[in-house]
């Protein structure tokens, strides 16, 4: 399961972390159970027999839905922890959340309208089902759309539409409306995970249907087959990757700590959490090296019972 730390951040990085509990718990936990557990990007392992069997890493803009269409098309399982194990970052500005949620629609799209049909005959129900709810759910945009031109249609032509009739059809949908509403609710108050809030999903709400421009243009970008010059999860994952080296090289305002050997450099932000203090709620400062692990912990202390000091290092760390 992914989760995310940086939800204080910003109220677009709030709403934006309300936006995923749903589909992290409920849904993925649902689908597990009908044999449709995707690949959502981060924090996934992969039989690597399975994988060559498909084909490799199916590259695009959702190229780990293809690639679990595809290795699920080959007659290979998945299954689903829910374990809230790799925290992550969710974008903390409308800039990066359109950015974000066009390359994702785009490229769900894309798998939608090439690699489902070819292997829809070679799923089991329960994986249609799972990969059709998943793949429809940036219809929300075009829904959006209609139902806003067919409101200023009404008050600008009401000779053309009764305004009737529109308030006829709005009545029976306010109930639908709420229904969905209190089911997604209950479904992750029931299937989240002890740590995850409870939420009222407003603020998702509002962010999610105000985006309804940008799964718009997916859309109509992947119909008229255009193609979207946006950074795909490899690419951005390579950049933050030297980023993080960069960070790691850059002079410190403090004394560095000496490095233990065995230990891992941490590249943590101020009040993010490790996977290894998330479940204490202890929050992670910027330092040279994390020695979050037990094990390193255990040896450094027995040596030292024992008389013999860790071995010095007054260089800086790098």
């Amino acid at each position: 399961m992914l989760s995310f730390c940086n939800g204080r951040e910003s109220w677009v990085a709030a709403a934006g972390e309300e936006s995923s509990l749903d589909f992290y718990n409920p849904t993925a936990t649902g689908a597990d159970r009908i044999g449709g557990a995707t690949l959502v990007g981060s924090n996934a392992l992969i039989r690597r027999t399975a994988l060559v069997s498909c084909g490799g890493y199916h590259p695009g803009l959702a190229e780990d839905l293809a690639t679990s269409l595809a290795l699920h098309a080959a007659g290979w399982r998945s299954a689903y922890v829910a374990e809230p194990l790799a925290p992550g970052f969710t974008p903390p500005d409308l800039g990066a959340w359109f950015t974000q949620q066009l390359k994702w629609a785009r490229g769900v799209f894309e798998v939608l309208l090439t690699d489902y049909p070819r292997h829809f005959r070679r799923l089991s129900w329960g994986q249609r089902l799972s990969y059709a709810v998943r793949m429809t759910y940036y219809w929300l945009g075009p829904v959006v759309g209609i139902h806003l031109l067919f409101t200023v249609s009404v008050l600008l032509f009401p000779h053309v539409i009764r305004p009737a009739t529109y308030q006829s059809y709005l009545a029976h949908l306010a109930p639908l409306a709420v229904a969905t509403l209190l089911t997604r609710h209950v479904a992750l108050r029931v299937t989240r995970h002890p740590i995850i809030p409870a939420t009222s999903f407003i603020r998702a709400m509002t962010l999610v249907y105000g985006t309804w421009p940008v799964y718009t243009i997916a859309w109509i970008m992947s119909l008229l087959r255009h193609p979207a010059r946006l950074s795909t999860d490899a690419e951005i994952a390579e950049r933050e990757r030297i980023s993080a080296a960069m960070v790691s090289s850059a002079p410190l305002d403090r004394p560095s700590t000496p490095r233990v050997p065995g230990s891992f450099p941490s590249f943590h932000g101020r009040g993010t959490h490790c996977r290894h203090c998330l479940f204490r709620n202890r929050p992670v400062y910027p330092r040279p090296y994390s020695l979050h692990s037990r094990s390193i912990q255990g040896a450094t202390r027995t040596r030292t019972r024992r008389g013999r000091d860790p071995p010095k290092d007054n260089r800086a760390a790098v």
